[in-house]
Parts: C-alpha cells; sequence; structure tokens
C-alpha cells in the first residue's frame, strides 16, 4: 500500500509530483520536528512554492499554490517533496504501482479464460441449425457496428 501522501493525492497530483521530483524542481527540502519536512519546489509560477509536509498527518500540509492554499489537499508539490524527503520513495512507489499493474492484468487474463470456457461450453451445446443462426446473428451485429464489411 502506498504511504499516505501518495494515497491522499490524485494519481495526477501523483505522477505529476514525480515528474517535478525527477526534474530536480525541489530546491530545497529539510527536516523540521517529527516527521515534518520543509521546501522550496519550482512551480509554474515565477516564485518557487513554500510546501511544509507532514509524513503522519498529510492533510495538516500546506503548500501556497493555488491549487492547494488554505485547502487540505495533497498537490503536485506536496508530493514532489514527499519524493525528495523520503528516500527510496520512488522506487517503492513504482514497485506498488508495477505489482498493482501485474495483478490487474492477471486478472483480467482469467475473466478472458473463463468468458471463453463459457463461450465454448455454450457453442458445443448448440445443433448445426443453431449455430448457423448464432454466426449470422454475430456477423449481422458487426455489420451493423460497421466492424465487418466483407459483403
Amino acid at each position: 500500500m502506498y504511504h499516505p501522501v501518495i494515497n491522499l493525492a490524485s494519481a495526477k497530483s501523483a505522477w505529476r509530483g514525480l515528474g517535478i521530483y525527477r526534474a530536480g524542481k525541489v530546491l530545497t527540502c529539510e527536516k523540521a520536528e517529527g516527521n515534518w519536512f520543509e521546501g522550496t519546489v519550482q512551480g509554474s509560477a515565477e516564485q518557487p512554492y513554500h510546501v511544509r509536509l507532514s509524513l503522519d498527518h498529510p492533510r495538516s500540509s500546506t503548500c501556497d499554490c493555488p491549487h492547494a492554499k488554505n485547502r487540505a489537499v495533497i498537490c503536485k508539490h506536496k508530493v514532489a517533496l514527499f519524493f525528495k524527503a523520503v528516500p527510496n520513495a520512488e522506487r517503492d512507489f513504482l514497485r506498488e504501482v508495477e505489482l498493482e499493474e501485474l495483478l490487474y492484468n492477471a486478472a483480467l487474463k482469467r475473466e478472458a479464460e473463463e468468458r471463453h470456457r463459457e463461450i465454448v461450453s455454450y457453442v458445443s451445446k448448440l445443433t448445426k441449425a443453431q449455430l448457423q443462426q448464432e454466426l449470422i446473428n454475430a456477423l449481422e451485429e458487426l455489420d451493423s457496428r460497421d466492424q465487418y464489411s466483407r459483403w
């Protein structure tokens, strides 16, 4: 499971924050009291944004960017500071994303295999006439979708 900073950020903010971090736009990052970090992150504005990040309570974090100012959202600048502040956070995040993708693809494959078994079972029980009618129905539906235009 991702760190709470990542879990509370939108997917867009998480990926954009990683991009900001990778681009070297986290200008400063200092450990403050407890699990707090303070830093400056260069955004689209001329002046860098000031970020104060709590690893324990991310919604208590602050950033003076327009998206997060006076709001309890996890913006891309907070995410960028997180990646700078936490050793191996980038590696761990990418590993978890890769694992989720593998699990998702495995689930899709299982579903496709189950659907294939259902189709094979259904087709094997049809008479020749029923099979011909099902084929005609399928071809007509494909034709109506303009995906199959042999005729």
